[in-house]
């Protein structure tokens, strides 16, 4: 078999994407968009709007440069281990979790191997259009056989002309320890990039509307490990109004503001199934409509 006939027989590849999102448009179906903030998201979402779709900064590597990913190494990220020898004491005292009750990673690497036919005169340009869009910057990383999650962090690009008739690639990224849902914990799930055997559906985890002296309570199923959430406040109607969040038996008071905002909690969501309760304590007539936001995160 001649090796170019070898190459097409899979044509999946890696889409390298800086900040794209999916959006449910008003015809119900779901497009990836660009050069969209997290706040005009989610007011769109709020005002029920439509957004245009913006100008792509991504790029698939076969769908858009033609490319064969012929082999993939993704290292299990490091962990960071500090142990002490006391005098007088059987083996080594282990303080790894001390500060923060569980291990800590460090980034892991993943490297990608790519093959194309064509001309030497091609590769040049390829290798350079390739250098211009990847190396030394920070991407996301979307392989089409995992598209609901992405790998973060920074690439570098090299590549060698192998003979007369293809040339290979090699991207590497120092990406962070975990992989990262595409869709927070507020967004629509999608069939298609959902894992029917491990995906999580968080429905509890849309918009709530709480009036005052009422409370609302939200079920959230984390995973595996503590993740720092966040509280999506999409309306207010009155200013000045006071939020109370109360997770674990412990209370948190937010001021919240008219307009849209994210605001960062001061507490971390343990693994598993917990609850979180909203209530809003004015004694006026005050409307607030809030979300819990979170991105999944997984080794």
């Amino acid at each position: 078999m001649r090796e170019p006939e070898l190459y097409r027989i899979t044509r999946t590849g890696v889409r390298f994407d800086p900040d794209g999102v999916e959006l449910k448009n008003a015809d119900g179906r779901y497009r990836r968009y660009y050069g969209i903030t997290p706040e005009q998201l989610a007011q769109a979402k709020a005002d029920g709007l439509a957004l245009k779709r913006a100008a792509l900064t991504s790029c698939h590597t076969w769908d858009d440069w033609g490319m064969f990913l012929t082999d993939v190494e993704i290292t299990e990220p490091e962990v960071e281990v500090n142990t002490a020898t006391i005098p007088g004491r059987h083996g080594v005292l282990d303080y790894s979790e001390a500060l923060t009750g569980a291990p800590v990673y460090h980034n892991r690497t993943i490297t990608l191997t790519l093959l194309k036919c064509g001309k030497m005169a091609w590769w040049h340009e390829e290798y350079s259009q390739l250098l211009e869009l990847l190396h030394g910057k920070v991407t996301k990383l979307i392989f089409d056989t995992d598209p609901a999650y992405y790998y973060e962090g920074r690439c570098t690009v090299s590549s060698v002309r192998e003979s007369g008739v293809h040339h290979s690639f090699t991207i590497t990224m120092d990406a962070a320890p975990f992989r990262y849902a595409c869709a927070d914990s507020t967004a629509d799930w999608l069939w298609d990039p959902f894992d029917l055997e491990n995906g999580v559906i968080r429905e509890s985890s849309a918009a709530v509307t709480i009036t005052n002296q009422q409370s609302a309570e939200i079920t959230v199923q984390g995973c595996g490990h503590a993740l720092a959430p966040s509280l999506g406040v999409y309306s207010c109607n009155r200013v000045g109004a006071v939020l109370t969040v109360t997770y674990e038996n412990k209370s948190y008071k937010y001021r919240v503001p008219t307009t849209f905002t994210v605001i960062p909690l001061d507490f971390l969501l343990s693994p598993g199934s917990s609850t979180v309760r909203l209530q809003c304590i004015d004694d006026t007539s005050t409307t607030i409509v809030a979300a819990l936001q979170f991105r999944e995160e997984r080794l």
